[in-house]
């Protein structure tokens, strides 16, 4: 089944509802790094699909057996992350991403080109990523990230989890 196809969200759902299943008994701490938006998400997004917030919610039913808490790691300046990591992957990387994303429903209808369409598809998917978070009722936390300081993430991060009881910290 490929993601263009309109089973697809419902196929990531019964997935996430598989790892729930083998999880529930799991004492230990999961963590599944982009994996509640990342890629179905987008797809929903890049096909004009207005069913994100129903797959979130969904997906959340579907894990709130597991406890389940979100650490939304959001770019403090999305148009100079974009930017950033084009510069880091290059040239070939972005063209071949812009030419992805320029032939998505989504990209087309907003006459979304090159580099600078690929850079105004991800400032409007972390728009609607800032939605979707938003209307989690999971236990949660956003931090605004600047890199290079990715410790503040990672302390925030471990901070909150031992707040909310998923992790314990031991004494040295």
């Amino acid at each position: 089944m490929t993601r263009e196809q309109p089973g697809f969200a419902s196929r990531c759902l019964q997935s996430w509802n598989a790892f729930a299943e083998r999880v529930q008994s799991n004492r230990g701490l999961c963590i599944l790094e982009g994996s509640a938006f990342q890629s179905t998400v987008r797809f929903l997004m890049e096909q004009e699909s207005e069913d994100a917030h129903g797959y979130v919610a969904q997906f959340e039913h579907l894990v709130r057996a597991v406890c389940p808490a979100v650490v939304y790691l959001r770019p403090a300046d999305t148009a100079a992350h974009t930017r950033g990591i084009a510069a880091h992957r290059g040239a070939a990387w972005s063209t071949k991403v812009s030419r992805y994303l320029e032939k998505t429903r989504y990209s087309l209808a907003r006459k979304l080109h090159e580099t600078e369409g690929m850079h105004r598809f991800w400032s409007d998917y972390a728009e609607l990523c800032d939605g979707l978070f938003e209307q989690m009722s999971i236990p949660k936390l956003a931090i605004a990230v600047r890199p290079p300081d990715i410790d503040t993430a990672f302390r925030r991060s471990i901070d909150f989890l031992e707040t909310i009881g998923h992790i314990h910290r031991s004494s040295p």
